[in-house]
């Protein structure tokens, strides 16, 4: 479902940060057999997630656009550790190298594009993840209405930002290449 797809994409970010990332040294049980905790099998489990929705575009720009988790050192780890241990096939693998390198474009794409935006209007971010809303709705617990317009009027000044930038970008090339003398 496209509404809970940033949502999925953070959450499976943020637990691959615990399990690989800087504080995964913290991941410690006196007992792991008591409660059945195999943090190599767990990263695998999560690397099956990710090749899974690794199909959908969607859920790779999400990944990527994940400002709280998404960190591409982290996949780096992961990919280490599961060739060290030989936690997953050499197809597994290079299948999640590839996503890897999506991942990476893709967040190459959202941050120039996030540049050309510029700053966001404030009723245009989502006051809850700082981010630019993509689709307002109504809040079940305030009921703060948000106009559905509002919805023409994001897409209509990030095309026009996007139109700006895309001009900028030109003229400055433009004006790179002019070799007239004068």
């Amino acid at each position: 479902m496209p509404e809970i797809v940033d949502r999925v994409a953070a959450m499976v970010d943020y637990t691959l940060d615990t399990i690989v990332g800087p504080k995964s040294k913290n991941l410690k049980v006196k007992d792991p057999k008591k409660y059945a905790f195999e943090p190599k099998t767990l990263l695998s489990e999560f690397i099956d997630i990710y090749l899974n929705l690794g199909v959908s575009e969607r859920f790779i720009e999400a990944v990527a656009r994940d400002g709280r988790s998404y960190k591409p050192e982290n996949f780096n780890n992961a990919s280490r550790i599961l060739s060290r241990f030989s936690i997953r096939s050499n197809e597994d693998l290079a299948a999640f190298e590839a996503l890897k390198e999506r991942f990476k474009i893709a967040k190459e794409i959202d941050d120039q594009d996030e540049g050309d935006l510029g700053e966001i209007p404030d009723e245009f971010e989502d006051p809850i993840l700082a981010t630019l809303m993509e689709d307002p709705v109504i809040l079940p617990i305030s009921q703060q209405t948000v106009d559905r317009n509002l919805k023409e009027r994001i897409i209509k000044w990030k095309a026009e930002k996007r139109e700006q930038a895309k001009n900028a970008r030109a003229t400055a090339t433009a004006e790179k290449m002019d070799v007239t003398e004068g």
